[in-house]
Protein backbone atom coordinates (compact mmCIF):
# COMPACT_ATOMS: atom_id res chain seq x y z
CA UNK A 1 0.00 0.00 0.00
CA UNK A 2 1.47 3.35 -1.26
CA UNK A 3 1.16 6.70 1.05
CA UNK A 4 -1.99 7.73 -0.86
CA UNK A 5 -3.70 4.64 -0.08
CA UNK A 6 -6.48 4.91 2.23
CA UNK A 7 -7.37 1.95 4.55
CA UNK A 8 -10.61 0.40 3.22
CA UNK A 9 -12.45 -2.31 4.38
CA UNK A 10 -13.09 -4.85 1.75
CA UNK A 11 -10.60 -4.23 -0.95
CA UNK A 12 -7.77 -7.08 -1.55
CA UNK A 13 -5.74 -4.36 -3.88
CA UNK A 14 -3.17 -7.69 -4.61
CA UNK A 15 -5.96 -9.45 -6.57
CA UNK A 16 -4.73 -11.11 -10.15
CA UNK A 17 -5.90 -9.70 -13.02
CA UNK A 18 -8.95 -11.29 -14.01
CA UNK A 19 -8.12 -13.05 -17.45
CA UNK A 20 -9.66 -16.05 -16.75
CA UNK A 21 -12.48 -17.38 -14.24
CA UNK A 22 -11.80 -17.78 -10.97
CA UNK A 23 -13.08 -19.44 -7.91
CA UNK A 24 -15.37 -22.48 -7.75
CA UNK A 25 -19.13 -23.36 -7.90
CA UNK A 26 -21.55 -21.82 -10.69
CA UNK A 27 -20.31 -19.73 -13.47
CA UNK A 28 -21.00 -15.55 -13.06
CA UNK A 29 -20.08 -12.84 -15.15
CA UNK A 30 -19.35 -9.35 -13.77
CA UNK A 31 -19.96 -6.52 -16.35
CA UNK A 32 -18.40 -2.78 -15.31
CA UNK A 33 -20.40 0.40 -16.42
CA UNK A 34 -19.44 2.71 -19.35
CA UNK A 35 -15.66 3.93 -19.35
CA UNK A 36 -14.90 1.65 -16.35
CA UNK A 37 -12.93 -0.98 -15.95
CA UNK A 38 -13.07 -4.86 -14.58
CA UNK A 39 -11.18 -3.46 -11.88
CA UNK A 40 -14.20 -2.00 -10.10
CA UNK A 41 -14.65 -5.25 -8.78
CA UNK A 42 -12.20 -5.81 -7.13
CA UNK A 43 -13.87 -5.06 -3.83
CA UNK A 44 -16.13 -8.01 -3.99
CA UNK A 45 -13.90 -10.30 -5.46
CA UNK A 46 -12.56 -12.57 -3.18
CA UNK A 47 -15.92 -13.17 -1.31
CA UNK A 48 -17.98 -13.91 -4.61
CA UNK A 49 -15.23 -16.39 -5.90
CA UNK A 50 -16.13 -18.63 -2.55
CA UNK A 51 -19.18 -19.56 -4.42
CA UNK A 52 -18.92 -19.47 -7.87
CA UNK A 53 -16.74 -19.69 -10.86
CA UNK A 54 -16.49 -15.64 -11.44
CA UNK A 55 -14.98 -13.79 -14.43
CA UNK A 56 -14.83 -10.41 -14.75
CA UNK A 57 -15.58 -8.97 -18.27
CA UNK A 58 -13.77 -5.90 -20.32
CA UNK A 59 -16.41 -4.20 -22.15
CA UNK A 60 -15.87 -3.59 -25.96
CA UNK A 61 -13.67 -0.38 -26.88
CA UNK A 62 -12.90 0.10 -23.18
CA UNK A 63 -9.57 -0.70 -21.02
CA UNK A 64 -8.32 -4.21 -21.91
CA UNK A 65 -11.27 -5.02 -23.85
CA UNK A 66 -12.00 -6.13 -27.44
CA UNK A 67 -10.65 -3.00 -30.05
CA UNK A 68 -13.20 -0.90 -31.20
CA UNK A 69 -12.76 -0.03 -34.81
CA UNK A 70 -13.46 3.48 -35.61
CA UNK A 71 -16.24 3.71 -37.67
CA UNK A 72 -17.78 0.30 -36.12
CA UNK A 73 -21.48 -0.07 -34.75
CA UNK A 74 -20.95 1.71 -31.07
CA UNK A 75 -24.01 -0.25 -29.87
CA UNK A 76 -25.26 -1.62 -26.71
CA UNK A 77 -26.41 -4.81 -29.01
CA UNK A 78 -22.64 -4.51 -30.21
CA UNK A 79 -21.37 -4.73 -26.62
CA UNK A 80 -23.65 -7.84 -26.02
CA UNK A 81 -22.33 -10.10 -28.85
CA UNK A 82 -19.13 -9.56 -27.52
CA UNK A 83 -19.69 -10.67 -23.65
CA UNK A 84 -21.52 -13.36 -25.53
CA UNK A 85 -18.58 -14.55 -27.16
CA UNK A 86 -16.64 -14.07 -23.71
CA UNK A 87 -19.23 -16.72 -22.06
CA UNK A 88 -18.60 -18.95 -24.82
CA UNK A 89 -14.87 -18.98 -24.30
CA UNK A 90 -15.34 -19.42 -20.96
CA UNK A 91 -17.57 -22.44 -21.01
CA UNK A 92 -20.61 -20.54 -19.37
CA UNK A 93 -23.42 -21.40 -21.36
CA UNK A 94 -25.67 -19.66 -18.62
CA UNK A 95 -24.48 -17.63 -15.61
CA UNK A 96 -25.20 -15.74 -12.85
CA UNK A 97 -24.86 -11.87 -14.25
CA UNK A 98 -23.61 -8.80 -12.78
CA UNK A 99 -23.64 -5.62 -14.08
CA UNK A 100 -24.01 -2.18 -13.13
CA UNK A 101 -24.45 1.15 -15.04
CA UNK A 102 -24.09 0.50 -18.61
CA UNK A 103 -23.02 -3.06 -17.21
CA UNK A 104 -26.34 -3.31 -15.53
CA UNK A 105 -28.06 -2.39 -19.18
CA UNK A 106 -26.25 -5.22 -20.51
CA UNK A 107 -26.69 -8.08 -18.53
CA UNK A 108 -30.19 -7.75 -18.75
CA UNK A 109 -29.97 -7.91 -22.35
CA UNK A 110 -27.65 -10.97 -21.84
CA UNK A 111 -30.79 -12.46 -20.33
CA UNK A 112 -33.40 -11.56 -22.38
CA UNK A 113 -30.91 -13.75 -25.06
CA UNK A 114 -31.23 -16.91 -22.74
CA UNK A 115 -27.89 -16.17 -21.24
CA UNK A 116 -28.46 -16.33 -17.49
CA UNK A 117 -29.04 -17.91 -14.22
CA UNK A 118 -29.84 -14.49 -12.80
CA UNK A 119 -29.38 -11.28 -12.91
CA UNK A 120 -28.40 -8.63 -10.53
CA UNK A 121 -28.74 -5.02 -12.26
CA UNK A 122 -26.89 -2.59 -9.91
CA UNK A 123 -28.17 0.90 -10.75
CA UNK A 124 -28.51 -0.13 -14.70
CA UNK A 125 -28.43 2.23 -17.38
CA UNK A 126 -31.65 2.87 -19.57
CA UNK A 127 -34.20 3.04 -17.26
CA UNK A 128 -35.56 6.65 -18.11
CA UNK A 129 -37.70 7.74 -20.75
CA UNK A 130 -35.36 8.62 -23.97
CA UNK A 131 -35.32 12.14 -25.29
CA UNK A 132 -36.44 14.21 -22.09
CA UNK A 133 -34.05 15.84 -19.46
CA UNK A 134 -32.94 12.79 -18.37
CA UNK A 135 -31.26 12.13 -21.86
CA UNK A 136 -30.26 15.49 -22.37
CA UNK A 137 -28.71 15.66 -18.66
CA UNK A 138 -26.52 12.83 -19.01
CA UNK A 139 -25.04 13.65 -22.45
CA UNK A 140 -23.61 17.46 -21.05
CA UNK A 141 -22.86 15.61 -17.91
CA UNK A 142 -20.08 12.50 -20.25
CA UNK A 143 -19.05 15.39 -22.50
CA UNK A 144 -17.98 16.89 -20.09
CA UNK A 145 -16.36 14.84 -18.27
CA UNK A 146 -14.51 13.47 -21.56
CA UNK A 147 -13.32 17.18 -22.29
CA UNK A 148 -12.12 17.09 -18.29
CA UNK A 149 -9.77 14.28 -18.94
CA UNK A 150 -8.69 15.43 -22.12
CA UNK A 151 -7.78 18.73 -20.76
CA UNK A 152 -5.97 17.04 -17.65
CA UNK A 153 -4.35 14.18 -19.56
CA UNK A 154 -1.83 11.67 -18.16
CA UNK A 155 -0.56 14.25 -15.07
CA UNK A 156 -4.39 14.15 -13.91
CA UNK A 157 -4.84 10.53 -13.94
CA UNK A 158 -1.70 10.55 -11.23
CA UNK A 159 -3.82 13.37 -9.22
CA UNK A 160 -6.32 10.91 -8.27
CA UNK A 161 -3.67 9.74 -5.64
CA UNK A 162 -4.27 13.10 -3.76
CA UNK A 163 -7.56 12.70 -1.34
CA UNK A 164 -8.81 15.87 -1.88
CA UNK A 165 -8.50 15.38 -6.24
CA UNK A 166 -10.36 12.09 -5.03
CA UNK A 167 -13.33 13.27 -3.39
CA UNK A 168 -14.07 15.93 -6.58
CA UNK A 169 -13.39 13.78 -8.84
CA UNK A 170 -15.37 11.17 -8.10
CA UNK A 171 -17.79 12.42 -6.22
CA UNK A 172 -20.49 11.02 -8.90
CA UNK A 173 -19.52 6.95 -8.78
CA UNK A 174 -19.13 7.06 -4.91
CA UNK A 175 -20.79 8.17 -1.40
CA UNK A 176 -17.17 8.83 -0.15
CA UNK A 177 -14.65 9.16 -2.61
CA UNK A 178 -11.97 10.41 -0.65
CA UNK A 179 -11.57 6.70 0.96
CA UNK A 180 -11.15 5.12 -2.57
CA UNK A 181 -7.48 3.53 -2.67
CA UNK A 182 -5.61 5.57 -4.67
CA UNK A 183 -4.49 2.84 -6.91
CA UNK A 184 -8.00 1.66 -7.80
CA UNK A 185 -8.99 5.56 -8.41
CA UNK A 186 -6.16 5.37 -10.66
CA UNK A 187 -7.15 2.76 -12.60
CA UNK A 188 -10.59 3.97 -12.76
CA UNK A 189 -9.46 6.83 -13.81
CA UNK A 190 -6.74 5.46 -16.75
CA UNK A 191 -9.98 2.76 -17.62
CA UNK A 192 -11.57 6.31 -18.45
CA UNK A 193 -8.90 8.15 -20.82
CA UNK A 194 -8.33 4.71 -22.38
CA UNK A 195 -12.30 4.42 -23.18
CA UNK A 196 -11.62 4.76 -27.32
CA UNK A 197 -15.67 4.13 -27.68
CA UNK A 198 -16.30 6.80 -25.15
CA UNK A 199 -18.16 9.21 -27.68
CA UNK A 200 -19.20 7.60 -30.16
CA UNK A 201 -21.21 5.21 -27.35
CA UNK A 202 -22.08 8.71 -25.77
CA UNK A 203 -23.56 9.74 -29.76
CA UNK A 204 -25.50 6.57 -30.20
CA UNK A 205 -27.51 6.03 -27.02
CA UNK A 206 -28.14 9.52 -26.44
CA UNK A 207 -29.40 9.85 -30.18
CA UNK A 208 -31.14 6.78 -30.21
CA UNK A 209 -31.50 5.30 -26.59
CA UNK A 210 -31.36 2.16 -25.38
CA UNK A 211 -34.77 0.50 -27.15
CA UNK A 212 -37.04 -2.16 -25.26
CA UNK A 213 -36.19 -5.38 -23.42
CA UNK A 214 -37.47 -8.69 -24.45
CA UNK A 215 -38.96 -11.11 -21.91
CA UNK A 216 -36.58 -12.14 -19.56
CA UNK A 217 -37.50 -15.41 -18.19
CA UNK A 218 -35.20 -15.98 -15.50
CA UNK A 219 -34.56 -14.23 -11.64
CA UNK A 220 -34.29 -10.79 -12.01
CA UNK A 221 -33.53 -8.18 -9.52
CA UNK A 222 -32.63 -4.22 -9.43
CA UNK A 223 -30.60 -2.26 -7.05
CA UNK A 224 -30.08 0.99 -6.26
CA UNK A 225 -28.34 3.32 -4.63
CA UNK A 226 -30.16 5.80 -3.13
CA UNK A 227 -27.52 8.50 -3.38
CA UNK A 228 -26.96 7.37 -7.25
CA UNK A 229 -25.79 11.18 -8.43
CA UNK A 230 -25.62 9.69 -12.00
CA UNK A 231 -29.03 7.64 -12.03
CA UNK A 232 -30.61 9.48 -9.93
CA UNK A 233 -33.33 7.03 -8.25
CA UNK A 234 -36.31 6.77 -8.80
CA UNK A 235 -36.58 8.81 -11.44
CA UNK A 236 -33.63 7.07 -13.44
CA UNK A 237 -35.53 3.49 -12.99
CA UNK A 238 -39.01 4.27 -14.39
CA UNK A 239 -39.07 2.14 -17.37
CA UNK A 240 -37.93 -0.72 -15.78
CA UNK A 241 -40.91 -1.15 -13.96
CA UNK A 242 -42.87 -1.78 -16.77
CA UNK A 243 -39.74 -3.97 -18.89
CA UNK A 244 -38.88 -6.06 -15.94
CA UNK A 245 -42.13 -6.02 -14.28
CA UNK A 246 -40.88 -9.87 -12.83
CA UNK A 247 -38.05 -7.84 -10.81
CA UNK A 248 -37.52 -8.09 -6.67
CA UNK A 249 -36.23 -4.22 -6.07
CA UNK A 250 -34.15 -3.31 -3.45
CA UNK A 251 -32.68 0.14 -2.10
CA UNK A 252 -28.94 0.27 -1.32
CA UNK A 253 -29.80 2.78 1.21
CA UNK A 254 -27.02 5.62 1.58
CA UNK A 255 -25.23 4.10 -1.40
CA UNK A 256 -23.73 5.87 -4.74
CA UNK A 257 -24.03 4.74 -8.51
CA UNK A 258 -21.37 2.14 -7.90
CA UNK A 259 -22.42 0.39 -4.85
CA UNK A 260 -19.21 -1.72 -4.79
CA UNK A 261 -17.19 1.12 -4.06
CA UNK A 262 -19.24 2.59 -1.18
CA UNK A 263 -20.00 -0.92 0.59
CA UNK A 264 -18.37 -4.39 -0.63
CA UNK A 265 -19.76 -6.06 1.84
CA UNK A 266 -23.65 -5.30 1.20
CA UNK A 267 -23.26 -5.28 -2.55
CA UNK A 268 -21.71 -8.91 -2.24
CA UNK A 269 -24.47 -9.82 0.10
CA UNK A 270 -27.33 -8.59 -2.28
CA UNK A 271 -25.72 -10.39 -5.18
CA UNK A 272 -25.33 -13.61 -3.18
CA UNK A 273 -28.92 -13.61 -1.73
CA UNK A 274 -30.30 -14.18 -5.40
CA UNK A 275 -27.47 -15.95 -6.66
CA UNK A 276 -27.71 -18.74 -3.53
CA UNK A 277 -30.79 -19.25 -3.93
CA UNK A 278 -31.41 -20.09 -7.44
CA UNK A 279 -28.72 -22.44 -7.20
CA UNK A 280 -30.58 -23.62 -4.23
CA UNK A 281 -33.43 -24.24 -6.05
CA UNK A 282 -31.18 -26.34 -9.30
CA UNK A 283 -30.70 -23.34 -11.01
CA UNK A 284 -34.00 -23.44 -12.42
CA UNK A 285 -33.92 -19.73 -13.60
CA UNK A 286 -37.54 -20.03 -14.72
CA UNK A 287 -38.95 -18.97 -11.37
CA UNK A 288 -38.77 -15.75 -9.77
CA UNK A 289 -37.82 -16.31 -6.27
CA UNK A 290 -40.24 -14.21 -3.72
CA UNK A 291 -39.21 -10.58 -2.64
CA UNK A 292 -37.55 -10.05 0.70
CA UNK A 293 -36.94 -7.05 2.39
CA UNK A 294 -34.72 -4.86 1.39
CA UNK A 295 -31.42 -4.74 2.67
CA UNK A 296 -29.49 -1.65 4.71
CA UNK A 297 -26.85 -0.64 6.22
Amino acid sequence: MTSGDAPHVGYDLTMPTALRPAGSGSAMLLIHGFSASWGIWKPLLPALEQHHEVLAARLLGHSGGPEYLAGSPATADAMVDALERDMDSAGFARAHLVGNSLGGWLALELAARGRALSTTALSPAGGWNHGGPETKRLARLFRQNHRLLELLGPSGVQMMRRRRFRALALRDVAVRPAELPASLAVELAEAAAACAIYLPLVEQLTSTGFGELAAINSPVQIAWGTEDRILRWPGYAERFRRMTPQARWVQLQGLGHCPMLDDAALTTKTILELSQRVDAAGGNGAQQPAAVAAPSR
